[in-house]
């Protein structure tokens, strides 16, 4: 079990690192069960909403979906392929 959920966070550090926008809302859907049965309160509570905003993106608002697509939903500072981080990383 142990494994699984590193692997889960590797692959979600993989899809920001890569700017890789499936693999992120993937990876969030797999994380959202550990979030509930390791009894993260705030996670639980928020990050089935993100889950959901992030999926309805397409309908919603398609051009801010194409730029996420593109990798826009993280920053890359380098010219490095593996060097992406998150907004909010990037803001700190």
């Amino acid at each position: 079990m142990t494994i699984s959920l590193e692997l889960l966070v590797l692959q979600f550090v993989k899809s920001v690192r890569e700017g890789n926008f499936q693999l992120y809302t993937e990876t969030l859907g797999n994380i959202v069960q550990w979030i509930f049965a390791l009894n993260h309160t705030h996670y639980a509570r928020w990050l089935p909403i993100h889950i959901r905003d992030m999926v309805q993106l397409e309908q919603k608002h398609p051009t801010i979906h194409r730029e996420f697509l593109h990798g826009n939903f993280s920053v890359q500072k380098t010219d490095n392929i593996f060097s992406s981080i998150a907004l909010d990383q990037n803001h700190e």
